[in-house]
């Protein structure tokens, strides 16, 4: 996992518990993101535990969370 684990609304991170809060979003489960993000990995037939996929999950949760927050 990443080191950034919760982002601030203004745009500024710090480590955390996994997740986000903003005006917009009220609270975004990053390790949440991360398990679904993985599990459509192994949907589609891919390995996420390999070399190409394994920052994935954080890469995609970590967007979410900077989409959604407004």
């Amino acid at each position: 996992m990443n080191e950034i684990d919760t982002l601030e609304y203004n745009g500024s991170s710090k480590s955390g518990e996994g997740s986000v809060h903003s005006e917009s979003a009220s609270f975004i489960d990053l390790d949440r993101v991360r398990r679904a993000v993985r599990e459509i990995l192994l949907a589609v037939g891919e390995d996420p535990d390999r070399e190409g996929l394994l920052e994935t999950p954080d890469r995609v949760a970590r967007m979410y969370a900077e989409v959604f927050q407004g």
